[in-house]
């Protein structure tokens, strides 16, 4: 489930970008969905099947690109243990 999807549109005064303006400008403000934490399969609910995609990007079965950032949980670009212990903390109630 994605939430707060969608395209917002600025205005821009065209006299601040001078005489090569021909396109508008077009920003995504939310380019990814906007879950639960831990939820890494974005089903509403951190429980084990998330724990299992972390360990199947782990070992090279599945792949982090197939869930956005939602397996890096600990934000430092990549998946791993670390990750781990996070979805098993928040599905203990210590985080």
């Amino acid at each position: 489930m994605a939430l707060n999807t969608g395209i917002a549109y600025l205005a821009v005064d065209k006299s601040l970008l001078g005489d090569d303006y021909t396109s508008p400008v077009q920003l995504d403000l939310w380019s990814t969905s906007v879950g639960v934490r831990g939820d890494v399969n974005d089903s509403g609910n951190v429980d084990v099947e998330d724990m299992n995609i972390i360990i199947n990007i782990m070992l090279g079965k599945d792949s982090a690109d197939n869930y956005g950032n939602r397996a890096d949980l600990d934000g430092s670009g990549g998946v791993d243990v670390s990750d781990m212990n996070v979805v098993i903390n928040i599905m203990l109630g210590k985080e």
